[in-house]
């Protein structure tokens, strides 16, 4: 009788594992599909935006995955609870356009893919009006430009841009590069604009709430230009505070600027800046004196904004490193600053303050500490006056 007991335990035991491997494997079978059971191709030639498109609308709530190859597609649109990863997959533009991915609605994740442009559509990723709780991660986003002065009306190349009314959007080691304007845009004085990651309203004479909880860390910005308007991160025409934290990030061949803050609330913290310019990176449609290599490593126009712990270094010349103006409550701490030893350094600071577009609003609240100074004409220079500022325990070297 015991035996039987034994035997009839081992057995219920056996049913049981065997059930949970089941209910396990079908639980994995249903979270993740292949993009090839759509029948994209992957191989770079044939078109695959409809076999893409058909199995993101028909996989919500699972994980679209993309074996490795080349998918050539025109644009897609990813709506709520959709997940794209790659395994060493390129998706890439198989002919001119405005836009290569569009997201909308909640829950979008995109990991462990290369999306290339081809330096023939004009924005990588736009982010929509309601778009929140998006990760982006893994992800090498490139080659973004158009050589078309017909495709838009304000042709700004952009790696991933975002509207008001986002949030909670998070973009961690990622790679943006080869951001290139070659057509000169109208609307923005004609000249060459580009970004790497753009925060501006859709409408901006009407601009939407301003994105909150923005997080852009651990990724890698290079190759963002030309000098005339080439910045790796720009936020601005808002109108409220846009919650956004910059922090451990790598910059470098950013043509004009890593950073350019027009709109209060930002946090840029840990970042390595560098400028990889010397004698080399000169303006196309701007006559103006060109004595330094990028405009700036850092750019705050507005209220509210703290740059802490950020390495700014190279082999160029800044025509201010870190270039303040109009701004009230900033906080400049414990950054390293440096021009490079063998570039013009003698003909410009490393923090100015309130000289551009000589601007008539004063500065105030401003802190600047704990930072060192290297190889520049000022270490600090203020060029107007302004309230309430606190300047304390900056080491300078090889400036004044």
């Amino acid at each position: 009788m015991k035996k039987w007991k034994f035997v009839l335990l081992s057995l219920a035991v056996f049913i049981g594992l065997s059930v949970a491997y089941y209910s396990i494997t079908l639980a994995d079978t249903v979270q993740t599909v292949s993009v090839k059971k759509f029948g994209a191709k992957g191989d770079g030639k044939t078109d695959d935006t409809r076999a893409i498109q058909n199995a993101i609308d028909s996989s919500k709530g699972k994980t679209i995955i993309f074996p490795k190859g080349t998918y050539a597609i025109r644009e897609i649109t990813l709506r709520d609870n959709t997940s794209l990863k790659g395994e060493q997959a390129v998706i890439q533009a198989g002919q001119e356009g405005k836009r290569l991915v569009n997201l909308y609605g909640r829950n979008l994740t995109i990991a462990d893919l290369t999306f290339d442009g081809k330096e023939q559509v004009i924005n990588g990723f736009f982010i929509h009006k309601g778009a929140q709780d998006i990760k982006i991660t893994n992800t090498t986003i490139q080659n973004f430009s158009t050589s078309n002065p017909n495709l838009d009306n304000h042709p700004i190349p952009v790696g991933i841009r975002i509207v008001g009314e986002t949030k909670n959007i998070l973009i961690d080691n990622t790679t943006v590069k080869n951001i290139y304007s070659k057509v000169r845009v109208k609307s923005s004085g004609d000249h060459y604009v580009s970004r790497g990651i753009f925060l501006m309203p859709y409408t901006v004479a009407k601009p939407e709430k301003a994105p909150e909880n923005i997080v852009i860390q651990n990724s890698v910005f290079d190759g963002i230009g030309p000098k005339d308007d080439g910045d790796g991160i720009n936020v601005q025409s808002f109108k409220q505070k846009v919650t956004i934290t910059i922090q451990n990030n790598r910059f470098e061949n950013n043509h004009k600027r890593a950073l350019k803050i027009q709109d209060p609330g930002a946090i840029i913290k840990g970042n390595t800046i560098i400028n990889s310019f010397n004698g080399n990176n000169h303006y196309d449609t701007y006559n103006i004196p060109d004595n330094y290599d990028m405009y700036a490593a850092i750019s705050v126009y507005a209220n509210d904004v703290i740059v802490e712990d950020n390495d700014i270094t190279g082999i160029g010349s800044f025509s201010a490193a870190i270039d303040i103006d109009s701004a009230q409550n900033v906080t400049i701490n414990n950054n390293r600053i440096e021009n490079g030893i063998d570039s013009r350094y003698n003909l410009n600071p490393l923090i100015r303050i309130n000289t551009v577009y000589n601007r008539t609003k004063a500065i105030s609240g401003l802190t600047i500490t704990n930072n060192t100074l290297k190889n520049g004409s000022n270490g600090i220079y203020f060029s107007s006056p302004v309230r309430n500022v606190t300047v304390s325990n900056n080491t300078l070297v090889n400036s004044k």
